[in-house]
């Protein structure tokens, strides 16, 4: 049995006014993080990148994200210490 997929394409910011959603992308992988950054900005969305843990936990601290995508293996503070 197939499941039918839609592929609608939803846009974080539609309306002129709203605020586009912000992503805070942990990755310490540069060519990978680049590639994920420019597909989140495509659809719409703020993405900043850092490249470590400590890097990242002060960004989710922060409060300024609406979303962290967060790597498991990253250097200084790894994914789980992080979390």
């Amino acid at each position: 049995m197939s499941v039918p997929v839609s592929h609608t394409t939803h846009s974080p910011a539609s309306s002129s006014q709203a605020q586009p959603k912000s992503i805070l992308l942990v990755d310490d992988d540069l060519s990978l993080a680049a590639l994920m950054k420019d597909f989140f900005i495509e659809q719409g969305y703020k993405v900043h990148t850092v490249h470590d843990g400590r890097a990242g936990l002060a960004g989710a601290l922060s409060g300024q994200f609406d979303l962290v995508l967060l790597d498991v293996m990253l250097p200084i503070l790894d994914g789980f210490d992080v979390l």
